[in-house]
């Protein structure tokens, strides 16, 4: 198969996830996670039989070198090596056995089947690194990213509009007040309406600067910035707006200060816009459309904005800090949380809620495999960030690919504070694709890589 039949299908794989719920059935992303896999064969295949350059830096080997210690330590509380958890004497104690075959995890089959969560994520950012090479596979993926946002915003408004009682072909349980999209959750969606609107927004930038480009010079400015809107221009500028609005009737506070973040990482740090008064002018006009879009769908996220939900997350974020330092190093199991924290909940939370997560994913990574693991896991990611921040400063072509990347990342980064939406299959294969692109693109094309089956 050629690496571009490749990336098509894991480029449609990658749209078409957030359509099923975002995924987050076990069978969904389990089917998600097998094709990635598959995929991820197939290019070995193909570098050993076609002879095609791996997509490699020397600077790579430090996130890997993490990543990879981080999941031998999973494998580690999966397999029984080290001393098991107390919870399985306290079983046998219960069981009246004098021992049970344990493990360091406190939920063994939650810990393996995380961890192919998260091999999926992994192969996700491997093929978005190899295939993100080739500028025109990038922008295909980010062109059809784009597309696939506001076509999900677009279906959530009319949804929204019409009553909001069915989610797809289900009737709609929870959220019956806020746009979701193809989502179940509302802070899932916001984050991906986020990274849709960074993506579409540096699109539509880059094509009205190259539109203006290509422009006649001796016709009137007015006219000629009037006869940029047709093509992608319109394309884009059409999706940008659909997407805020989509955002703002969201009312996830965290997921438009998080967006918000991620805009400001674009439009100011990244390399989108080139000096700095194109970022002032860029910046204004971008305040002035947000407030005009928040007058005509941000009331109800300006009432959520204005008060706190009865359920606080702080006594959430207290329970799961006393659950770590438990077991500071080691952990309690990768993916336990929801096994774990009914152990060390309170009548600081005295409703009957049930929670599957910590809605704060760095405490909960330290909960599940213990700070040193959570700090090179976190560590790594950032590194493979701030690998795109550099690129987009030392190139002087296709520099918004990765500054797309990078101001996902601390949309993503951001939003984690408060919230679990990375961990949702269709958010972290996504954002791991993204990552991958922005790190391929973010050294000199003249460093040329082979890709004979083209």
């Amino acid at each position: 198969m050629t690496m571009q039949r490749i990336w098509a299908v894991f480029a449609g794989l990658i749209m078409l996830m957030p359509l099923a719920f975002g995924s987050y059935a076990p069978w969904l992303w389990s089917l998600g996670g097998i094709i990635i896999a598959a995929l991820t064969l197939l290019l070995a295949r193909r570098s050993v039989k076609a002879d095609a350059d791996i997509v490699w830096r020397r600077v790579l080997w430090l996130p890997l070198i993490l990543f990879t210690g981080v999941t031998l330590w999973i494998l580690i509380q999966y397999s029984g090596i080290g001393p098991a958890h107390p919870i399985w004497s306290l079983a046998a104690d219960a069981l009246g056995e004098k021992t049970l075959a344990g493990s360091m995890s406190i939920a063994p089959q939650s810990t393996l089947v995380s961890l192919i969560r998260l091999l999926s994520f992994a192969g996700a950012f491997w093929i978005g690194l190899q295939g993100g090479r080739d500028r025109d596979r990038a922008f295909q993926f980010l062109r059809w990213f784009s597309y696939a946002s506001g076509a999900y915003a677009l279906y959530g408004l009319i949804n929204f509009v019409a009553g909001n009682e069915y989610l797809l072909w289900r009737v709609r349980e929870a959220y019956l007040g806020d746009l979701t999209g193809t989502f179940v959750n509302r802070n899932s969606y916001a984050t991906f309406a986020g990274l849709g609107l960074i993506t579409a927004t540096a699109l539509l930038i880059q094509e009205v600067r190259r539109a203006w480009r290509i422009a006649d010079p001796s016709v009137p400015k007015l006219a000629r910035a009037l006869g940029l809107l047709r093509g992608e221009v319109a394309i884009q500028a059409t999706i940008v707006p659909i997407l805020i609005m989509a955002l703002l009737q969201s009312h996830s506070r965290m997921g438009v200060f998080s967006s918000a973040c991620g805009m400001a990482a674009l439009l100011i740090i990244g390399r989108v816009v080139r000096t700095a008064r194109g970022r002032m002018i860029g910046g204004g006009i971008a305040v002035l459309v947000a407030i005009a879009l928040f007058a005509v769908s941000g009331d109800m996220l300006a009432e959520r904005i204005g008060h706190t939900e009865s359920n606080d997350r702080l006594p959430i974020f207290a329970l799961t800090i006393k659950a770590i330092e438990t077991a500071p190093l080691g952990g309690h199991g990768y993916g336990s949380f929801a096994n774990v924290f009914p152990m060390f909940r309170d009548m600081t939370l005295p409703n009957s809620s049930v929670y599957g997560f910590a809605h704060d994913t760095y405490l909960e990574l330290a909960l599940e495999i213990g700070l040193p693991a959570a700090v090179a896991l976190t560590f790594a990611v950032a590194w493979l960030s701030a690998l795109c921040l550099i690129g987009a400063y030392r190139r002087n072509r296709d520099e918004i690919i990765p500054s797309i990347a990078f101001a996902s990342a601390i949309l993503i980064g951001t939003h984690a504070l408060l919230d679990f939406s990375v961990q949702m299959p269709a958010i972290g294969c996504l954002f791991a694709a993204l990552l991958g692109i922005g790190n391929a693109q973010a050294w000199s094309m003249k460093r040329t890589v082979r890709d004979s089956a083209e």
